[in-house]
């Protein structure tokens, strides 16, 4: 997986010699040598963050560093732990983060939404992130919400020809098989799928797979569930970094979420090109699932239900 320093755009020479100056790789916690007017800040990312989400950040710290008038050099580090790491911003995915409280426990059924525009009004609804904000602030290292990142999804897989006769369909049979707290299986195509099984799989892997998806297994094209980042500020770092420095981060995460969707759909509708048989499911199949998800039992946790509260 490419890691920064790789880059595959090219910036301004002063901002690319910003950032190369502020990139950080191993236990260091290096700054920039500051002159006067002028800040470093490290963004640290799980060492397995997508490749795609990557890229966007490296774009991020880029508009970054030019929307604050190359007063704020932004650099990338990346770390096993994030929220216990160094840096005073940071990037993790929401199902890693979910076990921080029981509030934000990840949903037992898939956020499923119509668009991606949508899924972004949703997750970066004001209410939402002041309640994802409040359950990080339970850890001791308090850290703030400063946006939400469409990070991608997940599709469905079978090899089963009876399975993707329930989708191909305008039954109600299929969204029976989607039993919200219980997940497909994660697809291994080095070996053949089971007879009756559902399995999922990343876009990222998907899309990375040499010759596209194996013939034994038959692509549902179905977002099962949609993966959300969140991009956290330390406790604070507003104060620290003053309003220019601060408009400077809160306009590049702006440019930044939009740019994570649309790399995403790029690589989703290669997924389905690629694929050598595709399952599209009726229209009434996925009203049904969207209806499913979005009618929480009463032991789904608030969060859920606020979502859940947009969608319908």
């Amino acid at each position: 997986m490419r890691r920064a320093g790789e880059r595959r755009h090219a910036g301004a020479g002063f901002a690319a010699a910003a950032l190369a100056a502020s990139l950080c790789f191993g236990g260091c916690a290096d700054r920039l040598p500051a002159r006067e007017g002028t800040m470093s800040l490290l963004l640290t990312l799980e060492k397995s963050c997508p490749d795609a989400v990557v890229e966007v950040l490296e774009t991020l710290c880029d508009d970054a560093n030019t929307l604050s008038g190359g007063t704020l050099h932004m650099g990338l580090q990346f770390r096993e732990n994030v929220l216990e790491a160094d840096g005073e911003l940071a990037f993790v995915l929401l199902d890693e983060a979910a076990g921080i409280s029981e509030e934000l426990h990840v949903p037992s059924s898939p956020f499923l939404f119509s668009t991606a525009e949508e899924a972004r009004m949703v997750m970066n609804a004001s209410d939402i992130l002041a309640r994802l904000g409040d359950a990080l602030g339970t850890k001791e290292a308090s850290h703030t919400v400063q946006s939400v990142f469409f990070c991608g999804q997940s599709f469905l897989l079978t090899g089963d020809p009876a399975l993707t006769g329930f989708f191909e369909g305008d039954g109600e049979a299929a969204a029976e098989l989607l039993v919200p707290g219980e997940r497909p299986l994660a697809a291994d195509f080095g070996a053949a799928p089971e007879e009756g099984a559902l399995y999922s799989a990343r876009t990222e892997e998907l899309y990375t797979l040499p010759g596209g998806i194996p013939h034994a297994y038959t692509l549902i094209d179905m977002p099962y569930r949609m993966h959300f980042g969140l991009l956290l500020a330390s406790e604070g770092l507003r104060e620290r970094l003053g309003p220019v420095r601060w408009a400077a981060v809160e306009e590049a995460a702006a440019f930044a979420a939009p740019a994570c969707a649309e790399s995403y759909a790029h690589r989703a509708e290669r997924v389905i090109r690629s694929a050598p048989r595709v399952v599209v499911p009726s229209g009434r199949l996925r009203r049904v699932v969207r209806a499913q998800s979005s009618s929480p039992s009463e032991d789904d946790i608030p969060l859920y239900r606020m979502i859940a509260d947009y969608t319908l």
